[in-house]
């Protein structure tokens, strides 16, 4: 606009003018807008005198528009109507209309629980929405969630200075506590596992999101590991064809026990318990895709 900003425009001449554009006709235009044809024509010289343009020419009995008015017509309906929508709000979601990828990082154990069940979930409610996954050592910094590289974290809460998020918004997913695991006919298997005998075993090491608990209440101890395994699958294949003890959280050991004929125990030393927590940017609140996720992972784990 030539005399004026966006800015300084009154929005509701813009409507006048969608409308008198449509209508080509002051006094029709008067009637779809519920004013009087003296405030429309009052409008129309407001908006000649900001544009520019006379916008609507008298040719004969009739009102046409000026080629400037024809260049306004479309885009103008187009902005009208999307403003419209933004100020509506978001129409209702449809998981089956979503799209694209939606990145998840989280601890190799905690994949291991929680995405088969999420992936075949989410491929009944959203069959075109892609899951992807991230493997995650430590908690990424609001920046990494913010940039769309990643729309959901999971993360354990122990220990704080490596999985703190700071500027993310959170929840507690579920609580988790640490089991011991051994093969089916360990020599252990028909005898309480107390802490006698519990230190008295070899041990596998491996990382998950239980280990700094579990090595901070053995370092002191004088366990013996008989192998450090670079992942839970590893140590849980270790554990099915050796007598060492591998201690894990629980629903890993469950997820790991079905597979590898393993056998459950509590933990002796000590109660151990921990917080698994959702991470998410605050302007994903309320982003569809990521509420589904969201809920389907509280789902997962009631």
């Amino acid at each position: 606009m030539n005399a004026a900003p966006l800015g300084s425009l009154n929005l509701n001449l813009l409507r006048t003018l969608d409308v008198l554009l449509d209508e080509c006709n002051v006094t029709r235009a008067a009637e779809r807008l519920g004013v009087t044809q003296s405030a429309v024509s009052h409008a129309l010289r407001q908006l000649r005198r900001r544009i520019g343009d006379p916008l609507l020419v008298r040719v004969g009995l009739t009102m046409q528009l000026t080629a400037r008015a024809e260049a306004l017509r479309v885009p103008l309906r187009r902005g009208l109507s999307a403003l419209e929508q933004a100020l509506e709000g978001p129409s209702e979601f449809d998981p089956a209309e979503a799209r694209g990828w939606f990145d998840l990082a989280a601890p190799e154990d905690l994949a291991l629980v929680l995405l088969p069940t999420l992936s075949a979930r989410l491929a009944k409610q959203a069959p075109s929405l892609a899951l992807r996954w991230r493997p995650l050592a430590e908690a990424l910094d609001a920046s990494e969630h913010a940039s769309g590289g990643v729309g959901l974290s999971l993360t354990p809460a122990e220990p704080e200075a490596v999985w703190s998020a700071p500027g993310l918004s959170r929840r507690k997913l579920y609580r988790e506590r640490v089991v011991c695991v051994m093969r089916e006919h360990h020599p252990l298997a028909s005898r309480k596992l107390n802490r006698t005998r519990y230190l008295a075993a070899r041990h596998i090491q491996c990382a998950n999101s239980a280990s700094a608990m579990v090595d901070r209440a053995l370092s002191s101890a004088g366990v013996d590991f008989g192998v450090v395994a670079g992942s839970a699958t590893m140590a849980a294949e270790i554990a099915a064809l050796s007598d060492m003890l591998l201690t894990i959280p629980r629903r890993l050991a469950e997820h790991l026990a079905a597979r590898h004929r393993l056998l459950l125990r509590p933990f002796p030393m000590a109660d151990l318990r921990y917080k698994v927590r959702m991470h998410w940017h605050p302007s994903q609140e309320d982003e569809p895709t990521s509420r589904l996720v969201r809920d389907l992972l509280e789902a997962i784990v009631e």
